[in-house]
């Protein structure tokens, strides 16, 4: 189910929110970027409580081969880590291999970027928030499966409604906090958003220059 947003979180220049999520003060919610995804959202009824991810979210071979990439990639970041102390030779080897599978990755992601719409969230490493046609009950539950673009990350995991207010053209916004997301995934959120902050970080540094250019340029020109 794809989702439409309308009227994102304040935010500064740079594209990052500001606003903290209510009643949400671990530092994990510190940091959040307006953002935009593929996004798969199941809000649940009482019968599927007891239902695993699997059984709740479409299944995909696809995003299944993402998922496992993913977790090959951290498992060799872990191997690197200690091997670098130890043996060189094998840690550069392995440093390949780790860079052929975020390769892989990369295009399986950028593959569905082409295939489907991406819907406009606002991502932290605890939750996201996003614009729903219907208002949720606070401390409901829901699946959700995140494909991150472009870095191609995917996420999956039951979240808890911790707010569902009105937002524009009768939508509703609804905050989510994720429940027992894997570190792995928290971790690679974490990866998300520093490329995401850096790549604005840079197109604010080119707007700049162009800006400081035109500027010359007419104090040149009389």
């Amino acid at each position: 189910m794809m989702l439409n947003h309308r009227n994102p979180l304040p935010s500064n220049r740079n594209g990052i929110c500001t606003m903290p999520l209510p009643n949400e003060p671990d530092r994990r919610h510190s940091f959040r970027i307006e953002d935009r995804a593929q996004v798969e959202f199941v809000p649940l009824t009482p019968d599927q409580q007891a239902l695993s991810l699997e059984q709740l979210l479409q299944p995909s071979e696809a995003f299944s081969l993402l998922v496992d990439l993913q977790q090959l990639d951290l498992q060799l970041q872990q191997q690197l880590f200690k091997l670098s102390e130890t043996n060189s030779v094998l840690a550069s080897a392995l440093g390949l291999i780790n860079h052929k599978i975020e390769r892989l990755a990369l295009h399986l992601g950028r593959n569905f970027d082409d295939q489907a719409e991406s819907t406009p969230i606002t991502l932290s490493e605890g939750g996201l928030s996003l614009s729903h046609p219907e208002p949720l009950p606070l401390d409901s539950r829901c699946a959700i499966r995140l494909l991150l673009l472009p870095s191609g990350y995917v996420l999956q995991s039951l979240a808890r409604v911790v707010y569902s207010h009105p937002d524009t053209d009768q939508r509703y916004r609804i905050g989510l906090s994720f429940i027992e997301l894997a570190d792995g995934q928290r971790d690679l959120i974490a990866r998300h958003i520093l490329a995401h902050q850096a790549q604005l970080r840079r197109q604010l540094r080119q707007q700049l220059d162009l800006d400081a250019a035109s500027a010359s340029n007419g104090t040149d020109n009389p």
